[in-house]
């Protein structure tokens, strides 16, 4: 097998992990947004402790709320809006095809498009996917269900090391 065909995966993104990679980069905060996430759950912890020590008890439910408050926004309106992008959006439905040759990241349907390393300005991964940041808002997906044995993942996240690009954690 030549060193070319072992660096080329093609996809097609799945709704799932169209989802999984939108996780990924929500889990992503600012410093100024884990604060504000810090405080209200210090807030709504001193409002539920507060409630039942003095009362009323109904006001440890408004504590409640705050500390469920992630989940529920999640659940209610980020993840209808990401299915309802996925759905309706016919370019994610395309069959997507990248390589790596002479430690250069080709992508599009044949391979023609170059991405020099230095556009890419952060990089992350978890169990399910890889993401390429180009704009802080404007990633690519590599599903990882789609590079069975990290035939490209791995020679990727080597590249992605070897030229220094940041790592998002």
């Amino acid at each position: 097998m030549s060193q070319a065909r072992m660096t080329a995966l093609s996809y097609q993104i799945t709704e799932a992990q169209f989802i999984a990679a939108q996780r990924l980069h929500v889990s992503f905060k600012s410093p100024a947004q884990k604060l504000l996430r810090l405080m209200t759950c210090a807030l709504s912890l001193f409002i539920i402790a507060s409630s039942l020590y003095k009362g009323p008890y109904w006001f440890a439910l408004a504590g409640l709320l705050g500390l469920i408050y992630p989940w529920i926004t999640w659940t209610l309106t980020q993840l209808p809006q990401l299915l309802d992008t996925y759905r309706n959006t016919p370019a994610l439905h395309e069959q997507f095809h990248a390589e790596l040759r002479d430690g250069q990241l080709l992508t599009g349907p044949d391979s023609e498009g170059r991405l020099p390393w230095d556009h890419i300005i952060a990089w992350a991964e978890d169990e399910h996917s890889l993401l390429l940041y180009l704009q802080p808002q404007y990633f690519l997906i590599f599903p990882k269900e789609a590079a069975p044995g990290s035939q490209f993942i791995t020679p990727l996240r080597e590249q992605l090391i070897k030229n220094s690009i940041q790592k998002r954690c």
